[in-house]
């Protein structure tokens, strides 16, 4: 990453299935530099902005 003030990490969810189109679930988008190391819940969004019930847990580890 050459300009981490300028970079976003887009995270999606989506559910996908043999018979239909993959249906976006939720997502986040997040700044570079607001990521913090270690585990953590990402809070996701519905395609309207909206918050959902949902959050994804990840582990963060920058090398």
């Amino acid at each position: 990453i050459y300009c981490p003030e300028l970079c976003l990490i887009l995270f999606k969810v989506r559910d996908r299935d043999r018979f239909t189109r993959s249906a976006l679930l939720g997502q986040a988008c997040i700044p570079f530099t607001a990521l913090q190391l270690g585990y953590r819940h990402i809070k996701l969004r519905a395609k309207d902005g909206d918050y959902i019930h949902g959050t994804l847990f990840v582990h963060i580890k920058i090398e």
